[in-house]
């Protein structure tokens, strides 16, 4: 069963640094999947992916499929974050092609590593765990 914080809406947070403070738009939690087993110092099976925003550091973690894909986007003083591609993209606005990773693409089917369609659009690799701080 999918556990969802989201129930069916498209995710997205955005964090931007105006006059030395971090402003954030949209959901600051986000947690899709379902996790088995929860052993502290050990990263948990199954499938999932989450974000976590609480003020001062972002948490991201996804499974070790990257099943749930997140999608990032970062500029200098600005970070976006989405569950779903489009959204980011209606976020951002419009995006340059990376013709490389098309050119993969179109070769193999499947897209590479973290790559997207979008140049300055990224996928969050899986098995991944990681927070940050946004400086302001």
């Amino acid at each position: 069963m999918l556990h969802s914080n989201t129930q069916g809406k498209q995710s997205y947070l955005h964090l931007e640094v105006t006059n030395g403070l971090v402003q954030a738009k949209g959901d600051h939690r986000f947690d899709v999947g379902h996790r088995l087993g929860n052993d502290k110092g050990s990263v948990p099976e199954g499938v999932y992916s989450s974000w976590n925003w609480n003020g001062i550091t972002l948490e991201i973690k996804n499974c070790r499929f990257g099943f749930y894909p997140l999608f990032y986007l970062c500029r200098p003083g600005e970070f976006f974050i989405s569950s779903s591609l489009p959204e980011l993209l209606r976020r951002v606005g419009p995006q340059d092609f990376d013709d490389d990773a098309i050119a993969v693409f179109l070769r193999v089917g499947f897209l590479l590593g973290d790559d997207t369609p979008f140049r300055d659009i990224k996928v969050v690799p899986p098995a991944s765990t990681g927070s940050g701080r946004m400086a302001g």
